[in-house]
């Protein structure tokens, strides 16, 4: 068995103690000093070690080292880590950040970014944004005119003098076609595009599409319907509408709840009636009644007397048509052949899926009625012959689109719509929301607009140009819902047109064309009266009616103040398969505008019916909206299929108070600037009734000058308390920090007697109390007394400009804003439509989008 050898080491430094002792205690062979005592042999020992570890750890204190011993070190350090890799790799223990080589795709993948290091200004100045850029190149080129040719060298040796006076005539003409021609356009275009002779206002609605130049005094107002070629039958069959049943006495009976909501409606009508000393005779309606029972067989008239008579048209002569546009297609004689669709309902696309079935289907009917109306009604068509004779194919090319969307929009909508205008190849589009329009077209700059359309009734505060983002409403009731609850109350006064269809067209323009001319809020007209109307349906004479009327004319125009009388079931189509919900694209979450007037009233929770202190917290919320803030993420509201039926009053109410938020300013310039637009605009003393309903509903708080002395005194005692909480929560927690600190000292040697503590031991309690005495607490006796010192904010509403139909009023001030200076930053190109789509909305649009 061989010997154990020795360990060899350095020979500059000592072995370890450990091996020394091993060395000693298990070598059998003694050196030399095995002959010297062992305190000399460890002595020595000592002294080696103690030398070795001077030399080791360089000079004494105070010394400095030199730069070749530091080098040396540097060298030698390296060496052992190249030493110490390489034996380690040579052993295969090596450390190895990559174990398995083989990559698991064939994408790259990137490290995460760390944000502590990560900064970047992308989209946040305008010069790295294409549409300010181009907006900023435009101008520079316009500024800085064409350049001009170069001049040629003028060489003395060899020139002709008839050169040179060539030259000069040559440049005069270059000049003066540069004056004639701007960024290649000539002097007559420009003057076209400036005074809007080139532009179109497009105002779409649920029953009327109005459309014209924005030179037009008046445009061109063509019904949203189109009768398409079907194999299914066209006319409906079951009961008529509205539906009623004949009882055995002769009478009509809608249903037992429209019978209840008429009681209190006509009980309201009678108070009123009193309260500005209206004399209504006990027996009107028996009046009417017996009158109209004699009247069901009318006076038919000739058609050769008849000087309005409608041309129907019949199937016979429409056996090569595919389809009939406007107004054509309600003088259909019969709807055997042809199906009527609708493709606008309640200010967005049409989703009943009994008359389209994808959303294509809906995109093709406006783009044909967009045709058939710039073709007709402003001969603009398919094809033109320019002044050469050459056929321009394209004509949409020469012209710019001004495009009016509701206040409360659907994104949805809007991109849908810039989608098909583009695709009908016009040369640029911009939009607005109806709202400013109006306020344009009246010639104002603030005021709280109230559409009143077919389908829907929308209400915004308009300030200085601009809409305040929370206080857009839209209600899902309108002018067509007063023609059918005036209907009902025809027929239960046994008016003479008993077999009246509201399905069918004829029948429905028919019962239009009476709400127009006898609905009214004038009370003062309210009596037994006597009138005529002519009637005109397809295969039928045209007959003369006599009938009287009591108080049906104005009961069916005060639907708008109950909506429960116009019965309106069902659920809103907004949010239906055809048309998706706008997401973001990021988050994937629904982006729609936020509107929280809006989403209050589908709460059911509007300020006309709060009381004092629920109006106070709701205006002097420290996190309260401001006018034009970001719209906020979309609520579930926003999706909601539910329709609001709120009343038009408290409606309005609720959208100023949200606009104002209890600036007493903004409240008077609301108030005293009602602006009634649209369709229902028209009922004669609507203005009236208007400003009566809004100070019956109107809460005494937000009608008084004295809002803001108000408001500022409970913000004066909500800082009070918030401070006064807070000092007490600091008083509570120096409290128990001493408790703590006692119970740590006292720990372990005397027990704290429980008497002496209840409070501290029960802080719970303490707090509740301490709670308590910090609610907030008004004095409403003093609040009382504001109240009666202040005066009452008055109501008032804009007549319409002279000679400008309300219907129409939105339409003419878009005409207005398309010849302002500051459309031309908001024309959408169909290069930048294809390149970013909905953004373009976004830095395009004056409103946040």
């Amino acid at each position: 068995m061989a010997e154990p050898r020795e360990p060899i080491y350095d020979q500059s430094s000592p072995p370890p103690a450990s091996s020394v002792i091993n060395s000693r205690d298990s070598s059998p062979v003694r050196g030399d000093d095995d002959d010297q005592p062992e305190e000399e042999s460890t002595k020595r020992k000592g002294e080696e070690e103690s030398d070795a570890l001077k030399k080791r750890k360089g000079p004494a204190p105070g010394g400095k080292v030199s730069a070749e011993i530091l080098q040396r070190r540097k060298e030698g350090r390296l060496k052992a880590a190249a030493n110490m890799a390489a034996r380690l790799e040579e052993l295969g223990i090596q450390r190895q950040d990559k174990v398995n080589d083989v990559a698991q795709s064939l994408i790259r993948p990137i490290s995460l970014i760390n944000q502590k290091n990560y900064f970047t200004d992308y989209l946040k100045r305008d010069e790295q944004v294409l549409f300010v850029r181009k907006i900023r190149e435009e101008r520079t080129a316009k500024s800085s005119g064409t350049a001009k040719p170069k001049q040629k060298e003028f060489d003395i040796d060899n020139f002709d003098l008839n050169d040179l006076v060539k030259d000069d005539e040559e440049d005069e003409e270059d000049e003066d076609e540069d004056d004639d021609e701007i960024d290649g356009k000539s002097t007559e275009a420009l003057k076209l595009e400036k005074s809007g002779a080139r532009t179109i206002v497009i105002h779409p609605g649920t029953a009327n599409f109005r459309i014209g130049l924005a030179t037009d005094v008046y445009p061109k107002t063509i019904p949203t319907v189109i009768a398409v070629a079907s194999s299914q039958k066209g006319e409906n069959e079951g009961m008529p509408t509205p539906h009623r049943t004949l009882q055995p006495d002769g009478e009509i009976f809608i249903d037992e709840e429209f019978k209840d909501v008429k009681k209190q409606v006509s009980k309201d009508f009678r108070e009123r009636m009193r309260y500005y000393k209206r004399r209504i005779l006990p027996n009107s309606h028996e009046q009417v009644t017996n009158y109209n029972k004699k009247q069901q067989h009318p006076e038919d008239i000739p058609d050769h007397n008849d000087p309005h008579k409608i041309e129907w048209l019949t199937e016979a002569s429409l056996t090569l048509q595919n389809y009939i546009v406007g107004l054509d297609a309600l003088k259909l004689a019969t709807y055997d052949r042809f199906q009527l669709r609708y493709p606008l309902a309640s200010g967005n696309f049409n989703n009943d899926d009994s008359q389209y079935q994808s959303k294509e289907e809906v995109l093709g009917d406006l783009q044909l009625i967009l045709r058939s109306a710039l073709a007709l009604e402003l001969d603009i068509g398919a094809s033109q012959t320019s002044e050469t004779g050459e056929t321009v194919a394209t004509p949409f090319l020469q012209y710019s689109i001004l495009l009016l969307i509701p206040d409360l929009y659907d994104k949805t909508y809007c991109e849908a719509w810039v989608s098909l205008l583009m695709q009908m190849l016009f040369k640029q589009v911009a939009v607005i929301q109806e709202a400013v329009a109006a306020t344009f077209g009246a010639g104002v700059l603030s005021a709280c607009v109230i559409d009143i359309g077919a389908k829907t009734t929308k209400i915004s505060c308009v300030d200085e140009g601009m809409i305040h983002a929370d206080s857009r409403i839209r209600l899902d009731y309108g002018s067509a819902n007063i023609t059918e609850l005036f209907v009902k109350m025809l027929l239960q006064s046994h008016f003479p047109f008993q077999d009246i269809d509201l399905r069918n067209p004829a029948h429905w323009e028919f019962a239009d064309q009476v709400k127009q001319k006898f609905v009214t809020f004038l009370d003062g007209d309210i009596a037994v009266q006597l009138y005529n109307f002519y009637r005109r349906v397809p295969s039928k004479q045209a007959a003369k009616l006599e009938f009287k009327v009591f108080d049906e004319v104005m009961l069916a125009p005060m639907g708008l103040f109950f909506p429960e009388l116009f019965q309106i079931a069902g659920k809103n189509t907004r949010g239906a398969s055809l048309f998706p919900v706008s997401t973001d694209q990021y988050t994937l979450k629904p982006n729609n505008p936020y509107s929280k007037a809006q989403e209050t009233l589908l709460a059911g929770a509007p300020y006309a019916e709060s009381t004092e202190d629920v109006i106070l917290a709701k205006l002097t919320e420290r996190d309260g909206p401001v006018a034009y803030a970001k719209p906020k993420p979309a609520h579930t509201a926003n999706v909601n299929t539910s329709k609001l039926l709120t009343p038009l009053e408290k409606a309005i109410i609720e959208s100023i108070t949200n606009a104002c938020k209890g600036d007493l300013n903004k409240f008077r310039k609301m108030y005293e600037n009602l602006m009634l637009v649209g369709g229902g605009a028209k009922i004669s003393g609507f203005d009236f009734i208007l400003t009566d309903r809004i100070n019956i509903w109107r809460p005494r708080l937000l009608s008084s000058s004295a809002l803001s002395e108000i408001l500022l005194y409970v913000t004066a005692e909500q800082d009070k308390r918030t401070a006064r909480v807070a000092e007490k929560k600091k008083l509570r927690e120096e409290k128990k920090k001493i408790k703590d600190d006692k119970e740590k000292k006292v720990k372990g040697e005397v027990k704290v007697e429980k008497a002496d503590n209840d409070d501290e031991e029960n802080p719970e309690v303490v707090e509740d109390d301490e709670e308590d005495e910090d609610e907030l607490k008004l004095d409403f006796d003093l609040i009382e007394e504001m109240l009666e010192a202040g005066t009452t904010l008055p109501v008032d509403v804009l007549a319409p400009p002279k000679d400008i139909d309300p219907q129409i009023l939105s339409w003419k001030g878009g005409s207005v804003y398309s010849r302002l200076k500051i459309i031309s930053e908001m024309w959408i190109t169909r290069e930048e439509w294809d390149m970013f789509g909905g953004r373009c909305l976004h830095y395009k649009s004056l409103f946040h989008y």
